[in-house]
């Protein structure tokens, strides 16, 4: 399940840095333009490195969705510099490593060798190239229809990952609603609602659209339900659906009250522990810390989840160089209660 440690090298705005002693449950803090973002594309990424589309996905994820073009490939190297290769390693929790190096495929290659003033003119696909405990070479390119992708694909290194963000947590929700119903968990993810809302009895889907049974002449829309209660079931739906996998959360905490906040964290936390599933967020306000306090010492008091099961990481950047601060959850808990700044 998951990763340890994870090594960034040359991907969007992070020239390098490396994240170790990740836990179960980590949450990624610092200022604006930090790189927090790019930590959860980067596990994105290496959750399936033989997929060379993934790296072009984050850029969807960023709703930099027109037709593709060589923008695509450039924005994915740090400083758009397509001479340094990009680099992500990992090692899993299981100590499998993860080696993977991202070349650009040029139009040209004479052209690479000699006159590199043209180089953003000239790139049209990537190579992934992965070593460690797994070995595979996959590419990617553009042509007039889009993309084309050619694998070589070791089923085992693959790591069943979603990445829900603003423009992407409602997509697919009914059919993890519906897949939450045909594994009988049902009852477990209302029990979770209805800390939120006791009228909640049901969820239901029809036409891709979620319902909730409160007690009316007719089931409710879940769109019509407010930020809290759509956040939440898309978050929790994510972790029942991906047992053993990773759930990667940007802005966790967006457009919820402070309350619910906490509410949110302990049904992450139980949920995760109960499938097996590592959770990567981030988050930039100081309630979101204080929730997960909050949450973390009474999960761990009631049993829920182990002591140290759960980390916070600054993201410190100072001019080009980025570095991962590592917050145990004693001393987490402590930065919180004599309210350190740790944003």
């Amino acid at each position: 399940m998951g990763f340890s440690n994870i090594t960034i090298n040359n991907f969007r705005g992070i020239a390098y840095l490396e994240v170790n002693d990740l836990k179960r449950i980590n949450l990624f803090g610092g200022a604006n333009n930090s790189g927090k973002t790019t930590v959860l594309e980067s596990v994105f990424v290496l959750s399936g490195p033989s997929n060379p589309f993934l790296a072009i996905r984050t850029n969807s994820l960023r709703e930099l969705l027109q037709k593709p073009t060589e923008e695509h490939l450039i924005i994915l190297f740090h400083q758009l510099n397509i001479q340094k290769n990009i680099h992500l390693e990992a090692i899993e929790q299981e100590g499998h490593k993860r080696n993977l190096i991202i070349t650009p495929i040029y139009k040209n290659e004479l052209i690479k060798q000699v006159d590199f003033e043209e180089e953003n003119k000239n790139i049209n696909g990537l190579k992934h190239q992965l070593s460690g405990s797994f070995v595979t070479n996959s590419t990617i390119t553009m042509n007039e229809d889009g993309w084309l992708v050619e694998e070589q694909v070791k089923s085992e290194e693959r790591i069943d990952c979603i990445f829900l963000n603003s423009y992407s947590l409602m997509k697919t929700i009914d059919e993890r609603i519906n897949k939450i119903i045909i594994n009988r968990n049902k009852n477990r993810l209302i029990e979770v609602l209805q800390q939120l809302d006791n009228r909640i009895i049901d969820v239901h889907t029809s036409n891709d659209v979620v319902y909730l049974d409160i007690g009316l002449d007719r089931f409710v829309p879940i769109n019509v339900m407010g930020d809290g209660m759509k956040r939440l079931l898309a978050i929790v739906s994510a972790i029942y659906n991906f047992k053993d996998g990773i759930v990667l959360i940007d802005e966790i905490d967006n457009g919820l009250y402070r309350t619910t906040q906490k509410m949110l964290w302990k049904a992450v936390i139980l949920a995760a522990q109960t499938f097996n599933v590592q959770i990567y967020a981030t988050t930039h306000s100081w309630e979101c810390l204080e929730a997960l306090n909050v949450a973390a010492k009474e999960s761990v008091a009631n049993g829920v989840i182990p002591e140290d099961e759960i980390r916070y990481f600054r993201i410190e950047k100072t001019e080009d160089k980025h570095t991962a601060f590592a917050y145990r959850q004693t001393i987490f808990e402590t930065a919180i209660e004599e309210k350190w700044e740790v944003r």
